[in-house]
């Protein structure tokens, strides 16, 4: 398995760092991101014409011998529903080579351990995806999701919460430029599907063939549960709201999968 040599995060990178220091590091996100999308939109840490696009920004990097081989980059919405800012987990690239080794939780895990050193009692987080294996990651992870499996085999009707909802209507009315979702994409509030989310000039490079296994989790029935919501060569998205729970990650990271690097550190943040 290729791991990553290091991994660091930068808070709002577009205000601490000097000028030339933000070029190289927008040109490195460009460069890998040619290799992973085509054509490659102008949509957040791409955005070079943009002075401020690394300014809203907490960016998870890893880099081997100083290339940049990942990144996460996620983003503070305002949201008044819960009357707090919610992390939207933005942007995940990965270089062809490391795909399947595990470092988009890698990524993912030094993003939250961040995080929850400055909010020890947790947050709301968004995700938009058609990566199924992504929103299977999520709904383990993180509590309170919707959509999920657990959600539906927990709740009798299946239905959102009305704190769930009233944040999507937020994010569907307000904050679709920054997640790049399309103006004519219509927001299912019973599934938190924006069908045709990918429909626009900028989101072609995001579409995915849903039943292409490549992006499916290991777990089969979760998976399916995914597959199950999307319509197939539509460019649809599932939006996914969650809290992460200081806690209850902590115990993630003290399984057998995580152990050896981030037991140590999760007990640190929230000792069980």
């Amino acid at each position: 398995m290729l791991l990553p040599c290091s991994i660091e995060v930068l808070t709002h990178p577009g205000i601490t760092l000097s000028r030339d220091e933000k070029t190289k590091l927008q040109d490195s996100f460009c460069h890998l991101g040619r290799l992973c999308l085509s054509p490659l939109p102008k949509y957040q840490v791409f955005d070079k014409a943009s002075p401020t696009s690394l300014d809203d920004k907490v960016i998870v990097v890893s880099r081997c011998k100083d290339e940049v081989i990942a990144f996460l980059s996620a983003i503070w919405l305002p949201i008044t529903s819960p009357d707090r800012p919610l992390l939207h987990s933005g942007l995940t690239v990965i270089h062809p080579a490391h795909r399947g080794s595990g470092i988009s939780l890698d990524l993912y895990a030094h993003l939250c351990l961040h995080l929850i050193n400055k909010l020890p009692d947790g947050f709301w987080t968004s995700t938009l995806a058609a990566v199924i294996s992504s929103l299977v990651n999520v709904s383990i992870y993180t509590t309170q999701v919707f959509p999920s499996p657990g959600w539906s085999s927990h709740q009798s009707t299946g239905q959102p919460s009305a704190h769930h909802l009233a944040i999507a209507q937020e994010i569907s009315a307000n904050h679709r430029d920054k997640m790049l979702i399309s103006p004519s994409a219509v927001f299912d509030e019973n599934s938190f599907v924006f069908r045709g989310s990918n429909n626009s000039d900028q989101g072609e490079s995001f579409r995915k063939d849903i039943d292409d296994q490549l992006y499916w989790h290991r777990d089969q029935k979760a998976s399916a549960f995914f597959r199950n919501l999307l319509r197939p060569n539509t460019g649809d998205e599932v939006l996914q709201i969650s809290y992460l729970d200081p806690k209850y990650l902590a115990k993630h990271m003290k399984s057998q999968r995580f152990a050896e690097r981030y037991s140590d550190r999760a007990a640190k943040v929230h000792p069980l």
